[in-house]
């Protein structure tokens, strides 16, 4: 099952590469949590990761509920403040899918965070 999961993820990343040469081996690991830390030392990718993760993880609320809970705070009518949030949600998710196309998913998702993060500090009135 493993091997074909990889197949199908390296069909996806059109990866040249055949799997019959692949050996998968299974490790059963049992750790504590402790252990589990000390490979965050071990393992400084998986460490890079995790902390852009984190960081990523958090962006992305901050944003969301910036955005949800301040379109109030936009206009002094409500109606005109939620229909400016249902038209940039329109654009934003209309501009998501080809930034990724063009930009890669990596780069896209950051240019998207770094515009979300202006626009949230240019929309700040007090």
């Amino acid at each position: 099952e493993a091997k074909r999961t990889l197949e199908a993820f390296s069909r996806l990343c059109n990866n040249k590469m055949s799997m019959d040469d692949v050996n998968l081996t299974y490790k059963k690991r049992v750790q504590n949590y402790f252990q589990q830390v000390k490979d965050f030392k071990t393992y400084p990718t998986l460490r890079k990761e995790t902390i852009l993760g984190a960081i990523c993880w958090f962006l992305v609320a901050v944003l969301f509920y910036g955005f949800t809970f301040g379109w109030a705070r936009i206009s002094s009518d409500l109606y005109t403040g939620h229909l400016a949030a249902a038209m940039s949600k329109l654009v934003g998710y209309s501009v998501t899918i080809p930034a990724c196309n063009m930009l890669g998913r990596k780069k896209a998702i950051l240019t998207i965070l770094a515009v979300g993060l202006f626009s949230n500090l240019l929309a700040m009135p007090d």
